[in-house]
């Protein structure tokens, strides 16, 4: 079973026995309790080398230990955060135990931008909305979480305080203040120990999954074809600069050599984070174009097996190759596309089976890869209408392509001229395409 901390104020406690028992079927808890803030970087350091994972009570521990102790964190970290239904739950109750309770005299402190005001603001009418505190306020402050309720009340504002921060209901309550404290239900509880169970699985996965990366040279092919005395020393050359990153950045790999390229092989965590620094960009690529001055292109794959991910490497090199520039891509076990990395027009396209993005592609005359491209362009952009232009630079292709591509939408109905801009004196004015793939007949 996964070792899991569970780092939570002590006057939550009591509250959690409700559920330990069910949480101790799940995995090896550990529960942490602590009285003040300040003690919960100790906590922290004090069993990290002995968990697969920390879970702390609520938003205000897991942000003060962020604020003490900066990252890279070597295990996963999650906080409870109540739901929707906590939430709607305990309002249903404190208006059944009193009727006559009004939505605009409650004071409840966990409500924010950024947990959406819980879905509050789309419900009630502005005059009727509870207080909360200010965007400013400082959630990691209990004294000013306390002031918050204390100035309502001293103006006799309100009749019910809500609180996220369990430490403040005695406070509250020393106070005379009618104060419920809003924790996680059971089934919100168990659910968050069931998602970071399944987070601990998939990196152990990952740690023991091989990855494979695809290093050539641009033109080296053509040049073994040739018998061009060259290519060997080109071989070499790009093998010892291998050897040199994996010793200078203490990152172990297998590279195999093959006819026209090397194949590295990794675990597929160290892919993910340290190769390619969360799958944002590819660090061998830029010390090999440095080292070799020589344009070198890589493809990484990723699957359950390691055939499955030789095939993706394959496939993520190719693209690699028809950039105009050195490039990198990846391709994940779930057939995401990811490159090229590193690049301002680098994109996230999913080439899972798709059978509407397939129909189209059939009705259109492309791939369904270049419907899921296309989509892409237009999601990375934030927009709906886009040139020949903006497809030839994010997707790698010549602008005779795109040309052709757009030409295609338009003489389908899945796209339209929406405006020509002229962006020289001088020459042709570009065509600004509106995407509406919605607009298809249906197939």
């Amino acid at each position: 079973m996964f070792k899991i901390a569970f780092i939570v104020a002590e006057h939550s406690v009591k509250r959690l026995k409700q559920v330990q028992e069910q949480l101790e079927q799940l995995c090896e808890l550990t529960v942490l309790p602590y009285r003040s803030l300040d003690e919960i970087a100790t906590l922290y350091l004090s069993r990290p080398m002995m968990l697969d994972a920390i879970i702390f009570g609520g938003e205000l521990s897991y942000l003060t230990l962020h604020k003490e102790i900066k990252g890279p964190y070597p295990l996963p970290m999650k906080y409870l955060d109540v739901t929707e239904h906590d939430f709607y739950k305990l309002m249903f109750q404190a208006h059944s135990a009193r009727p006559e309770l009004r939505s605009q005299r409650i004071a409840i402190d966990c409500l924010s931008q950024d947990n959406g005001f819980l879905g509050i603001k789309e419900i009630l009418q502005p005059e009727l909305l509870p207080y909360m505190p200010e965007e400013y306020v400082d959630r990691l402050s209990y004294d000013d979480m306390l002031r918050f309720h204390l100035e309502l009340w001293g103006q006799k504002k309100v009749d019910l305080s809500v609180t996220r921060y369990s430490n403040l209901v005695h406070k509250l309550t020393e106070h005379g203040i009618n104060a419920v404290h809003l924790f996680p239900s059971d089934n919100t509880i168990l659910e968050a120990f069931r998602n970071t169970i399944g987070e601990i699985e998939r990196l152990h996965m990952k740690a023991n999954r091989t990855a494979v990366g695809h290093v050539q040279v641009q033109g080296f092919r053509k040049l073994r074809e040739q018998d061009e005395p060259e290519s060997a020393l080109i071989m070499a050359m790009l093998h010892k600069a291998l050897l040199t990153f994996s010793r200078e950045e203490e990152l172990p790999l297998v590279a195999q050599k093959h006819a026209d390229f090397f194949e590295l092989l990794v675990s597929q965590q160290e892919m993910e984070e340290k190769w390619t620094g969360g799958l944002a960009h590819c660090k061998l690529q830029a010390f090999l174009n440095y080292q070799l001055s020589l344009r070198v292109d890589i493809g990484w794959g990723a699957g359950e097996t390691l055939y499955k991910a030789r095939f993706h490497a394959q496939n993520a090199l190719m693209l690699a190759e028809r950039q105009p520039l050195s490039s990198t891509y990846i391709v994940m076990e779930d057939d995401r596309i990811l490159g090229p990395l590193g690049e301002s027009n680098r994109l996230e396209v999913s080439h899972a089976h798709d059978p509407q993005a397939e129909a189209w592609g059939r009705y259109i005359g492309i791939s369904s890869l270049q419907i899921h491209k296309i989509i892409s362009v237009m999601n990375k952009l934030q927009r709906d209408e886009l040139s020949a232009q903006d497809l030839a630079l994010h997707l790698g292709m010549t602008l005779r392509n795109a040309n052709r591509i757009m030409n295609l939408l338009a003489e389908k109905g899945a796209a339209n001229v929406s405006y020509q801009k002229q962006e020289k004196l001088r020459g042709r004015p570009t065509k600004i395409y509106k995407l509406q793939f919605d607009k298809l007949p249906a197939l």
